[in-house]
């Protein structure tokens, strides 16, 4: 009897222990309980917005599906069209799309927005931009 009771004790604290470390161990069904990253966001198709500050006016960016940039934009201050190419990373930077002005343009694209900053050749005039999708 005193037997039986031990050895009830002992399995029924086997399964015990068994069910919490199957419930603190579960994972994904895939083997491997480090996560799987995210996919990129695609950032393909046309963003258009504008541009302020020492200079102001519209902007239209394209980026293709393998996240290269192609933009144009009007000046109200000159009165004059430019274009800018660059590349975004996969997470979505833009970093230093230079136009036919020596203007350059930074920023970071998300969803449906995207913002930055933009300067010219010398730095003296500059400012900010924003787009949407």
């Amino acid at each position: 009897m005193i037997y039986l009771s031990i050895m009830n004790r002992f399995l029924l604290s086997f399964l015990v222990i068994s069910i919490f470390t199957f419930v603190a161990c579960d994972d994904d069904g895939t083997g491997s309980s480090t996560p799987t990253p995210s996919e990129p966001l695609d950032y393909s198709g046309v963003w258009s917005g504008n541009f302020s500050g020492g200079d102001e006016g519209l902007l239209e960016m394209k980026v293709s599906a393998d996240n290269s940039m192609t933009g144009r934009g009007y000046s109200t201050n000159i009165k004059q069209y430019f274009t800018f190419s660059g590349n975004l990373n996969t997470d979505g930077y833009l970093d230093g799309a230079e136009s036919n002005l020596k203007t350059t343009f930074i920023g970071q694209f998300a969803d449906s927005t995207a913002s930055g900053t933009w300067s010219n050749a010398s730095g003296s005039i500059k400012g900010e931009w924003s787009l949407e999708r």
